[in-house]
């Protein structure tokens, strides 16, 4: 019978986010977490001042999730082997600039120097949404411009532009009957870099298909890229104040961006 071979299943299935933790799991876990080489129950518990059984039960239970891996080594002794407890959870914030520093290479080999051509920014948004039908998003509660405006940002916030409600009017949208989201962070970069105009463009087209449908005749969303405060602004509008007929609509970046 011929091998079945297969490549190593997600990492993000190693995040504790990912997985419903107690409190004193998460507690075990950061400790143990200090230990590179992993370390035994008795000296988790030592270091917590738990009942080393109750610390056993909680990396039993670690162990059961795949955040834990355990082995034995030699006691020393006529004993039985101790039991040596090692996380399996990666560095979230290496693993992130790794994502990052792949997102920046495949871009740069996909964009060309200077302005990005029509063609450019149609392969950006085909991507773009394509990225958002393979990772769709649901809003929340988007009945009334105040719920609708909570769903946003804490739809925002699960994606890492750190989000801020501000107060209208947009220096450049001088509506005043809407609210200003303004986003202070880019999780499409790396730190200290600016997103290129590809990268704005592929996130842009994914807000598109995101929010089009869920918002149509709802409210209307203007974007902001590169605004002078050094972040992406999106001016709400409620479908009551203004006509239109569409979720998303963009604005040029202003001249002082």
């Amino acid at each position: 019978m011929d091998a079945v071979f297969a490549a190593p299943p997600s990492t993000t299935r190693l995040f504790p986010e990912s997985l419903s933790l107690s409190a004193k799991q998460r507690e075990v876990l950061d400790t143990l977490n200090g230990y590179p080489n992993g370390t035994g129950a008795a000296e988790i518990s030592t270091v917590l001042g738990v009942h080393v059984n109750t610390v056993r039960g909680h990396l039993e239970e670690l162990e059961e999730q795949g955040l834990v891996r355990v082995s034995s080594a030699p006691s020393g002794g006529r004993g039985r082997p101790t039991l040596v407890f090692q996380v399996r959870m990666p560095d979230v914030v290496g693993v992130a600039q790794e994502y990052l520093c792949l997102i920046k290479i495949l871009v740069e080999a996909m964009e060309p120097e200077g302005e990005i051509t029509r063609e450019d920014h149609a392969r950006a948004r085909d991507i773009g949404r394509r990225w958002a039908q393979e990772v769709p998003s649901q809003l929340g509660d988007t009945d009334g411009h105040d719920n609708a405006i909570a769903s946003l940002l804490m739809l925002f916030r699960q994606m890492g532009p750190d989000p801020l409600k501000q107060r209208a009017p947009h220096p450049v949208e001088e509506s005043t009957a809407g609210t200003v989201i303004q986003l202070n962070a880019c999780p499409l970069v790396k730190a200290g870099s600016q997103p290129s105009q590809f990268i704005c463009a592929v996130h842009e087209a994914y807000l598109r298909e995101t929010l089009d449908e869920q918002l149509k005749g709802k409210i209307r969303l203007t974007l902001f890229p590169r605004s002078a405060r050094a972040s992406c602004d999106i001016v709400a509008i409620p479908c009551s104040a203004h006509q239109c007929s569409t979720g998303v609509s963009t604005s040029a970046p202003s001249a002082s961006a």
